[in-house]
C-alpha cells in the first residue's frame, strides 16, 4: 500500500511539473480507482471503456452506447469492429499529430493476450486509462509508438441531430 501512495503523489507530481490542464485536475482523483472487468463506475472500479465512457458523459453530457463485454476474453478491437456503425454516430478517425483533449486513443498492448487498449487523451501530454490494476496515466510522447487510431468526439450538435433521426 505505502508503494501505491508513493507512485500516486510521484504522478500527481509529473501532472504539476507540466503544468496541469483542467481536465487532468479533474480526473488525477481516478488514479486510485481499482480495475474491474465491466467496471462503469469510481466507487466500484472501472475497466478501459468504463473510464472513456464516465469521462466523456461528464465532460459532453453525451452517453456513449455501453460495450458490457468482458474485456478479458473480447478484445477492444472486435469490440469497435462489430459496433463500428454505432460508434460512428459518435466519433471519426483522426491524425494523431491533431489530438485534443478528450481524444479517444486505440492502442497496442504489448505482452498481453489482448491486441488493443483504450485511454483518453487529457491534454498537456496526459493519457489516462483504466489497467490492471487500476486507472494510470502515461506521457503521450512515451506511448505514441503504441497508438493505433485516434477518435474524436463529434460535436454534441450533429450527435443529437443523429439521435433525433433515429
Amino acid at each position: 500500500m505505502f508503494q501505491l501512495i508513493i507512485l500516486v503523489v510521484f504522478r500527481l507530481y509529473q501532472f504539476r511539473e507540466c503544468g496541469l490542464s483542467n481536465l487532468v485536475e479533474k480526473y488525477e482523483n481516478l488514479l486510485l480507482v481499482p480495475y474491474v472487468n465491466l467496471g462503469r463506475n469510481p466507487s466500484n472500479g472501472l475497466d478501459c471503456f468504463g473510464l472513456i465512457k464516465y469521462i466523456i458523459e461528464n465532460e459532453k453530457r453525451i452517453e456513449l452506447p455501453d460495450a458490457d463485454y468482458d474485456l478479458s476474453t473480447k478484445d477492444t478491437s472486435e469490440i469497435l469492429d462489430e459496433h463500428k456503425n454505432e460508434i460512428s454516430d459518435f466519433v471519426y478517425p483522426i491524425e494523431i499529430d491533431n489530438i485534443q483533449p478528450l481524444d479517444i486513443i486505440v492502442m497496442k498492448v504489448p505482452y498481453s493476450k489482448l491486441k488493443r487498449h483504450v485511454g483518453i487523451y487529457l491534454g498537456n501530454g496526459i493519457v489516462i486509462h483504466a489497467s490492471r490494476p487500476r486507472v494510470i496515466t502515461h506521457r503521450l510522447d512515451r506511448i505514441k509508438k503504441l497508438i493505433l487510431t485516434v477518435y474524436r468526439l463529434k460535436d454534441d450538435q450533429s450527435i443529437n441531430t443523429h439521435r433525433q433521426t433515429k
